[in-house]
């Protein structure tokens, strides 16, 4: 999960420090070489959001072949109308919280969006298994393609929840926590359904990776001060699934706090230095923690890894995640990323860059600025 959070960060310290580390270079220069080469760093099994969406459930091919054999050895029989009729709806229900995430993901950059919408293909792929059991007519007629569905219903409510979700961070947070609301009412409807060994297994699972999911958004949203009211559980069941969020510390988990966003141009690109901070939550001050830091260059696609001051190495998800420093935490949290000056006139393109701390046993906290070069 770390790991998801930070590969925008990742890529942009990279370029920093690869342009630090040499005079001889321009940063322009270091871009264009580090472009010729980037099929050395690139792994076509790995996902990258704005590049390969379809790419998640790679990740997953050894956990999949386990749970499939496991449900072979169940019996299967005939399916009812309606048994057959809750797998097809299933299948592109998961689909849509996939499209739908990885959308908004694009826009925001919120890593929370990414890591869902892996677990969502994986729900996907489980779905799949039983529909191939069974012998039905797969509805995706195109994994790859974001938005497609052949439930005209889908793929209305996926355009209605990417226009909702695209008018700020928080709605598409909203979005995340109704889509997950919406999942479980659906799924409990199909499990009343049928009584088969295997649908019941499956669907199961959905729903308690959709009650992890409802919870993580709206601990996401708490963290924005904001609040979730469940559209189709009842409230008795939401609190019961989401407990008590005041206190994300005791969950292991992550916090995003708010993103921001800073334009330089002028003076300060010709003596950029990056040294952010972020607050500490008040539970945390006094602990031992692990700090981390992912630079993300959205013109370039690229991610990189800040592994300590003004160093960074190519990164790609699944690869460790090396953090930045170990520290005891006081009120705030100073990341020395970029701390000698670097001229960067001639420079144009956005870096994102996620940094953050993880106290023992506690969750993650971080935040986004997208630096913007003009």
């Amino acid at each position: 999960m770390i790991g998801r959070i930070f590969r925008k960060t990742a890529l942009i310290l990279m370029v920093f420090v690869l342009f630090a580390a040499s005079e001889v270079f321009s940063f322009d220069g270091h871009l264009e070489k580090f472009n010729g080469h980037r099929e050395k760093f690139h792994h076509p099994d790995k996902h990258y959001p704005n590049e390969h969406p379809k790419k998640i459930h790679h990740a997953h091919r050894q956990r999949k072949r386990t749970h499939q054999n496991v449900l072979l050895t169940m019996p299967s029989g005939a399916l009812s109308e309606e048994e057959k009729e809750a797998l097809l709806y299933m299948r592109e229900e998961e689909k849509l919280a996939r499209d739908v995430y990885l959308t908004l993901y694009q826009r925001y950059g919120l890593m929370i969006l990414a890591n869902i919408s892996e677990s969502e293909q994986n729900h996907m792929d489980r779905v799949k298994m039983l529909i191939d059991r069974y012998g039905l007519e797969d509805p995706v007629k195109n994994e790859e393609e974001i938005g497609s569905f052949t439930n005209p219903q889908m793929a209305a409510l996926y355009n209605d929840l990417v226009e909702r979700g695209s008018t700020s961070e928080i709605e598409a947070l909203k979005v995340g926590a109704l889509i997950e609301d919406l999942d479980i009412h659906d799924l409990e409807e199909k499990l009343a359904l049928t009584d088969k060994e295997d649908l019941q297994i499956v669907f199961k699972n959905l729903k308690s990776g959709s009650h992890n999911h409802l919870r993580a958004f709206v601990r996401a949203l708490s963290a924005y001060g904001e609040s979730y009211t469940p559209q189709y559980i009842s409230q008795e069941e939401f609190e019961e699934i989401v407990g008590d969020v005041s206190h994300p510390s005791r969950r292991n988990g992550m916090i995003q706090l708010p993103a921001e966003e800073h334009h330089c141009q002028g003076e300060e690109k010709a003596n950029f230095t990056f040294v952010p901070a972020i607050p500490v939550r008040e539970e945390d001050r006094g602990m031992e923690a692990e700090m981390y830091a992912l630079i993300y260059f959205r013109e370039g696609k690229r991610w990189f890894l800040v592994s300590g001051e003004n160093q960074v190495t190519p990164w790609s998800p699944g690869m460790e995640l090396v953090p930045l420093a170990r520290i005891k935490l006081g009120e705030a949290v100073r990341f020395p990323l970029i701390t000698r000056p670097l001229n960067l006139n001639g420079l144009q393109g956005t870096f994102d860059v996620y940094f953050g701390y993880r106290p023992e046993g506690g969750p993650l906290v971080y935040t986004l600025r997208s630096l913007i070069f003009e």
